[in-house]
């Protein structure tokens, strides 16, 4: 029985629909990643209300590729150059 659930999962997930919100949402979050002071958190709630119109899966999709987008934009800023672009946290070297 949970073998089914699995399976429709991903045939859920691999949708048409589906992944083209989530390549949106990549792209949207990738870009906003890139911008210096903006999280993913902050990325995901600017793109919060793109995410109305679609159905709650696809939206659900939108935002996780908007999370994943944006921390891939911020870390590969971050690796790009020699400054830090991030506030310094407790536990970070100096």
């Amino acid at each position: 029985m949970s073998d089914f659930g699995i399976l429709s999962a991903i045939g859920l997930a691999l949708q048409p629909t589906n992944l083209l919100s989530c390549f949106i949402g990549a792209v949207v979050g990738t870009l906003v990643g890139v911008l210096p002071g903006l999280g993913p958190a902050a990325a995901m709630a600017l793109a919060l209300p793109l995410t109305f119109k679609l159905g709650p899966t696809a939206g659900l999709i939108m935002l996780a590729g908007i999370y994943y987008g944006s921390m891939y934009g911020g870390f590969n800023h971050l690796h790009s150059r020699e400054r830090p672009r991030r506030a310094r946290q407790c536990g970070d070297e100096p």
